[in-house]
């Protein structure tokens, strides 16, 4: 068995598990390394889940911020789409 993902414009409308030499248009076959997401899109041949950010840009299956997220530990942090930042969680 295999997993299928609906692709209608781009974006992933269903998902489903048919046999392996199962085949109708617009089904694309996916798997647990690039797992494929409901209302998530196909780019470049990648599954990603819904863009977390507008900001935020696909690269290679995963959604990446247009600032690295700070690796000061043992601090937690969260995307500010207003300021384009990360800010500290304190609570």
């Amino acid at each position: 068995m295999s997993n299928f993902a609906h692709v209608i414009e781009g974006l992933v409308v269903n998902i489903s598990t048919a046999s392996d030499d199962w085949s109708e248009p617009g089904w694309i076959a996916y798997t647990s390394d690039n797992p494929a997401f409901i209302g998530g899109p196909v780019i470049d041949g990648f599954f990603y889940p819904p863009r977390p950010y507008p900001s935020w840009q696909p690269v290679a299956g995963v959604w990446v911020p247009p600032v690295p997220v700070p690796d000061n530990v043992p601090f937690k942090w969260t995307w500010d789409e207003d300021t384009l930042s990360w800010v500290e969680v304190t609570a």
